[in-house]
């Protein structure tokens, strides 16, 4: 599975026929999506991911026509609206010098950054009182464009501010039955990818073995990263060592969100009790496995610190509800496979309700009483 949460996403939107998908295959040199004068004829969005030249891997999204008058508007606006919130950079098409105002309202109160993209000729004075920039329909000029915008957007890695060339670094990661076999999980290939793009030394090693591997060591590592699940039997092996301890779910906390407004979320959960009300929000849908840790083993320490009747609701996907007014805190995956506009545009949408957020990592941390000890 190719991960789509560490590629910069590119959206193109625009009114039924605008010219979405032929600026889509146009850029990626390819019969990609089926381009056609009925209107509607894309409809759920298309992904394909191609390298940008002075970028480096980029996910572009051709996306329905937003606001036609076919049977099935609704549902493609709905689900057009979802994908921008995922985008980092959005393409507007203005077919003829045409221009959806409502779409570009959207882009505004969205705060994206937008390049609208001329499909037939448009006025110049028209062209100097819009407020983004207008391109060509051309792919050299448009792919420039893309490269220049997003490269100065540049985020900070996984652990930029926790380690530093040299340093040594012991992973412990459980070898369960939610991990798939012969593989490892998402945030364990990045973390290890990081470690070794920063020159660090990497032991590996399980929790039942963490023990021997530490004894092994001639000095004790600068950082031990663990799965989250693992925090309890981790620390008792460690409290004493004064050595620093964080897990990857945190790690991709500070890194695909704000780690600030996360661990506010956490502190949270001293103010809740069965009359509250936790929707926990998964990035990924996959089959749920026995203890599974975002259906069951978090559910069930949440509901033994907070009373049995506490009410916990379940998100998968795309399928985030638009009101949260009703939930007292999101709990959310670690979100591996969402980009960081994604993950963040959700933190915001829960902050301009009034709703707290929050993450597997930092409520493992928090009731096994060590929030305050592990590093961000």
């Amino acid at each position: 599975m190719e991960n789509r949460g560490n590629q910069k996403h590119v959206g193109i939107f625009g009114a039924p026929n605008a010219g979405k998908s032929t600026l889509f295959n146009r850029l990626l040199d390819q019969d990609y999506s089926i381009v056609s004068e009925k209107a509607g004829t894309t409809t759920d969005p298309v992904y394909k991911a191609m390298e940008v030249p002075g970028l480096g891997p980029c996910l572009f999204i051709d996306t329905a026509g937003l606001y036609d008058d076919t049977s099935l508007s609704e549902a493609r606006t709905k689900r057009s609206r979802q994908v921008l919130e995922e985008c980092d950079l959005c393409l507007v098409l203005a077919r003829d010098g045409d221009l959806d105002q409502d779409l570009l309202d959207l882009m505004k109160e969205k705060k994206k950054r937008v390049f609208l993209v001329e499909n037939g000729p448009m006025d110049s004075l028209k062209k100097e009182s819009l407020p983004y920039p207008v391109l060509p329909f051309k792919k050299e000029v448009i792919l420039k464009a893309i490269a220049q915008d997003l490269a100065e957007t540049e985020e900070p890695g996984l652990l930029d501010g926790l380690v530093q060339e040299k340093d040594q670094v012991v992973l412990v990661m459980p070898q369960d039955i939610q991990a798939p076999k012969g593989r490892l999980i998402l945030p364990q290939v990045m973390t290890i990818r990081e470690l070794l793009d920063k020159n660090c030394l990497i032991h590996a090693c399980k929790p039942e073995t963490l023990a021997s591997s530490l004894e092994a060591l001639k000095e004790k590592p600068d950082l031990i990263i663990t799965d989250s699940q693992a925090f309890s039997q981790v620390w008792d092996l460690v409290k004493d060592k004064d050595i620093r301890l964080t897990s990857f779910s945190i790690l991709l906390a500070r890194y695909k969100g704000d780690i600030q407004a996360f661990l506010k979320g956490a502190q949270t959960l001293d103010s809740l009790n069965e009359e509250s009300r936790i929707l926990m929000a998964e990035a990924c849908t996959h089959a749920p496995m026995e203890e599974d840790i975002g259906r069951v083993k978090i559910p069930r320490l949440l509901k033994k610190h907070l009373g049995e009747k506490l009410r916990i609701d379940f998100s998968r996907g795309l399928d985030f509800p638009e009101d949260l007014s009703s939930y007292d805190l999101v709990i959310s995956c670690g979100a591996c496979m969402f980009n960081r506009r994604q993950v963040l545009s959700r933190l915001y949408q829960a902050e301009d309700q009034g709703v707290p957020m929050t993450n597997y990592g930092l409520v493992l941390a928090k009731y096994q009483g060590i929030l305050d000890k592990v590093v961000y």
